[in-house]
C-alpha cells in the first residue's frame, strides 16, 4: 500500500463513523418510538417488541463498527507517532487536523517549502514503515 492512501485511510474512517453515529442515533430513536397508531381501523396497545429489538441489535452492531473504524484510525496515528517530532506533527496537522500545507508552515512560522520537506520526509518514512510491515506479514 502506499503511504499517501494509508494516511488518506483517516479521512475516510472519520467518515465512516460520523455516518455510522447518524444511524446509529436513527435506529435508537426507532428502538425509543412509543407512538401509537390512531386510526379507527386499527389500535395498537403496545409498541412491537420485535421491531424494538431488532432496532436494538441494528445499533449495536453499528457501534461495533464504529468501534472498529475508530481502532484503524488510531494505528494510523499511532504509526505516524513513530516518526520524528517534526514530521510526525506535519503529517498529523495534514492528516487528522486535515490542514494544508501553508496552513502548517504559518503556523510554526515557517516557509512552504518546510512543510513540504517534513511532509515528503515523513511519507518516505511511512512506506519505509509499511514496507516493514509487509515484509513481516503483517
Amino acid at each position: 500500500m502506499k503511504a499517501e492512501d494509508y494516511l488518506e485511510k483517516i479521512a475516510y474512517y472519520d467518515a465512516c463513523i460520523v455516518s455510522c453515529r447518524d444511524r446509529v442515533k436513527t435506529h435508537k430513536e426507532m428502538a425509543e418510538k412509543r407512538t401509537s397508531n390512531l386510526s379507527p381501523n386499527k389500535v395498537q396497545t403496545s409498541p412491537n417488541k420485535e421491531k424494538m429489538a431488532d432496532e436494538v441489535c441494528s445499533y449495536s452492531d453499528i457501534e461495533a463498527t464504529i468501534k472498529d473504524y475508530e481502532e484503524k484510525r488510531q494505528e494510523i496515528i499511532d504509526t505516524i507517532g513513530t516518526l520524528k517530532p517534526k514530521e510526525a506533527i506535519v503529517l498529523h496537522k495534514r492528516y487528522v487536523d486535515d490542514k494544508t500545507l501553508w496552513a502548517i508552515a504559518n503556523e510554526a512560522n515557517r516557509a512552504y517549502e518546510w512543510a513540504s520537506r517534513m511532509h515528503r520526509s515523513g511519507k518516505k518514512n511511512i512506506q519505509r514503515i509499511l514496507d516493514e510491515r509487509e515484509k513481516a506479514g503483517n
